[in-house]
C-alpha cells in the first residue's frame, strides 16, 4: 500500500508515487468494511461470460456511508493509496486501444479533502513518459475524514503496441474543504455487456428533505475481493425529495477482460454540498 505524505502534498503541486504491488486486505477488515452487492442468483451470458443479477439489491444511504467509511486507520498520513489496477487493452467495438488506470484512496486526516487536482502518468518499462491522463476522475471528489473514493483514468493509446509494458504514477494535491458529500439511496439493477461495451444500471432515490442537483453515481467492480476497476455515471435532472431516476454507469470504457471476470459491485450515489 502506498501512502501520500501530508507535508509533501501541501508543499508540492505534483507529487509522484512509485508504482507498487497490491497488498491483500486482512480478511476480517474486508468483512467489516465491504458489503458487496453479490449477484446471489446469476445467469451467465454464453458469449461474454458476464454474470447478470436476477435479484435487486438496494444500497441505502446509511449502508453506503458505512462502506465509504474506509479501511482500518493505519497511520497519521492524510491520504493512503490502496488497491490499483492498470490495463492496456483494445475495445473491439470501436477498434480503439486504451490505457486504463483505477485505484482506491482513503482520507486519513481529520478534515474533508477536495482532490479534484490529480493526474496519472503512464510510463513505458524504461520509465519514459508516454501519456499524462487526458481524462481522470475522483469519485467522490470530496472525501470526508476516514472515507474512501475511487480514482479512474482513461487514455486512448493508438500509437502503442499492445505488448508494451506500462507503469503508472498517481499525483494529487488535496485541499482541505468545508464541502460535504450527501449520500443518496441507490438500487443496483443489472450489469450488461452490449456489443463489447460493459455497463451497470441502477435507480437513484432522493432520500433527503431537499432537492438534489448534479447527482453522481460510481461503482467499484470486483471479482470476489479482488478490485478490478471503476465506472461512473450521473443523473441528468434534479431530483426533489422522494423522486427517483434511473442511472447508467458506463464511463470510462471498461476493459473487456476485467468485465468478464466481474461478479460483485460496490455502488454509491451522491451529490456534493458545496460550501465557500
Amino acid at each position: 500500500m502506498k501512502k501520500v505524505s501530508a507535508l509533501l502534498l501541501m508543499s508540492l503541486l505534483v507529487f509522484y508515487l512509485a508504482a507498487c504491488g497490491k497488498e491483500s486486505a486482512a480478511e476480517d477488515n474486508t468483512t467489516t468494511n465491504k458489503t458487496k452487492n453479490e449477484t446471489a442468483a446469476t445467469q451467465t451470458t454464453e458469449d461474454t461470460g458476464i454474470k447478470e443479477s436476477e435479484t435487486e439489491d438496494t444500497r441505502s444511504a446509511e449502508s453506503q456511508a458505512e462502506f465509504m467509511g474506509g479501511l482500518e486507520d493505519i497511520s497519521d498520513l492524510e491520504l493512503t493509496l490502496g488497491e490499483e489496477k492498470t490495463y492496456f487493452w483494445k475495445d473491439e467495438s470501436t477498434d480503439t486501444k486504451y490505457l486504463s488506470y483505477y485505484a482506491v484512496i482513503e482520507n486519513e486526516s481529520d478534515k474533508a479533502q477536495d482532490i479534484r487536482a490529480a493526474s496519472v502518468t503512464f510510463n513505458n518499462e524504461d520509465g519514459k513518459v508516454i501519456y499524462v491522463s487526458e481524462y481522470l476522475s475522483v469519485a467522490p471528489s470530496v472525501i470526508g475524514p476516514g472515507e474512501i473514493a475511487y480514482v479512474s483514468a482513461s487514455q486512448p493509446a493508438g500509437i502503442l503496441d499492445l505488448d508494451t509494458k506500462i507503469t503508472t504514477e498517481l499525483a494529487m494535491n488535496p485541499i482541505p474543504t468545508s464541502s460535504e458529500v450527501q449520500w443518496l439511496d441507490i438500487r443496483h439493477e443489472d450489469a450488461t455487456m452490449d456489443n463489447g461495451s460493459f455497463g451497470i444500471s441502477g435507480e437513484v432515490t432522493n432520500n433527503t428533505d431537499k432537492k438534489q442537483d448534479y447527482i453522481h453515481a460510481v461503482v467499484g467492480v470486483y471479482k470476489g475481493d479482488e478490485f478490478l476497476g471503476v465506472m461512473e455515471g450521473g443523473v441528468e435532472t434534479s431530483l426533489h425529495t422522494g423522486a427517483k431516476s434511473g442511472v447508467e454507469m458506463f464511463y470510462p470504457p471498461f476493459p473487456t477482460e476485467a468485465a468478464k471476470k466481474a461478479d460483485s459491485y460496490e455502488i454509491a450515489a451522491y451529490s456534493i454540498k458545496e460550501k465557500p
